[in-house]
């Protein structure tokens, strides 16, 4: 028969392991909650959970649009994106919000650390075509119109639009027929420009203007340029074409082929140069050996060209 402080002391332990169980139950429920919502982390059609970072006993988890939330919040206030739970901890540099309503945010971010850069560096790829063929691609189109307005104009680079780099490659009418001619043409069309035309060249016209993924696709069915005219800003074809890259990412229909290419454009990468620097940058599209060192994550279009004869006089 227990005695009086026997009794007390078996009721303490139990009351103890009542609170342990308690506490450790109440654990399990915090572990559970989203911390940016406080609502249950459950899986269904508008609740994805995301492990930001985890230990060997824990996670820091939440929903994916909570998460992602949080993260484009810190960068439109400039701030270092870090972990609710843990301030100190901050996101891996290669985070990419899962939820599809936040990635046309984060293409603007990718052009924000463009804009940020003190250097004016080419963000916009061409691929010039005729006849349905890749004939060269351009990386250094000038769209200034003069040393002096690279010279005073680079803040508003970013403001030009389709409608001058078009403006541009019809200007190079006379070097493209120089280096490639035209395997179509007759000699009613040669007549023409000789004896009919002061330039002497045959002119040149877009049939079209797309988008495209190197290294050598002229066109890409899964991406769509309807929101894009010629008005429209340097600006505006890089968020849109990143945000459409970004979205074929995470599209289980997107082919293995479409993402190896998507990932050598997009992907930051590194390598040892042969003078033993550690070099980082962006894939060359037309030879991935070759790395860019400080460039950023490239916009490509394809402009479809065609020769354009003068009628007989």
């Amino acid at each position: 028969m227990l005695t009086r402080s026997q009794k007390k002391l078996k009721q303490s332990a139990v009351q103890s392991s009542a609170l342990r169980t308690s506490v450790v139950q109440s654990l399990e429920v915090q572990e559970e909650t989203c911390a940016i919502c406080c609502d249950a982390l459950h899986h269904d059609a508008l609740h994805q959970i995301k492990t930001l970072h985890s230990g060997p006993n824990w996670k820091h988890r939440f929903h994916d649009n909570c998460i992602d939330e949080w993260y484009l919040a810190c960068i439109e206030t400039k701030k270092t994106p870090c972990c609710p739970l843990c301030p100190g901890t901050e996101f891996p540099d290669d985070y990419v919000p899962s939820s599809t309503t936040y990635i046309r945010q984060y293409a603007f971010k990718m052009f924000n650390s463009i804009t940020s850069s003190p250097v004016i560096a080419p963000y916009i790829g061409i691929m010039v075509c005729m006849n349905g063929n890749w004939l060269f691609k351009m990386t250094n189109l000038n769209l200034y119109g003069s040393h002096d307005d690279l010279e005073y104009n680079m803040p508003y680079y970013h403001e030009f639009t389709l409608w001058r780099i078009k403006d541009k490659i019809l200007d190079m009418n006379k070097t493209i027929y120089d280096k490639f001619g035209d395997p179509n043409e007759t000699w009613t069309n040669t007549f023409s420009y000789l004896f009919n035309s002061k330039y002497k060249y045959p002119k040149l016209k877009i049939m079209n203007t797309c988008y495209t993924i190197p290294p050598k696709c002229v066109s890409f069915g899964e991406m769509d340029m309807s929101a894009i005219d010629d008005s429209s800003t340097l600006r505006d074809i890089y968020v849109d074409y990143h945000t459409q890259l970004e979205k074929m990412k995470i599209d289980p229909s997107t082919d293995s082929q479409t993402l190896e290419h998507i990932h050598n454009i997009s992907t930051e990468t590194s390598w040892i140069s042969e003078d033993h620097r550690f070099i980082t940058g962006y894939s060359n599209p037309e030879n991935p050996k070759v790395i860019r060192s400080g460039y950023f994550p490239w916009a490509w279009i394809a402009i479809h060209l065609e020769y354009e004869y003068e009628k007989p006089k």
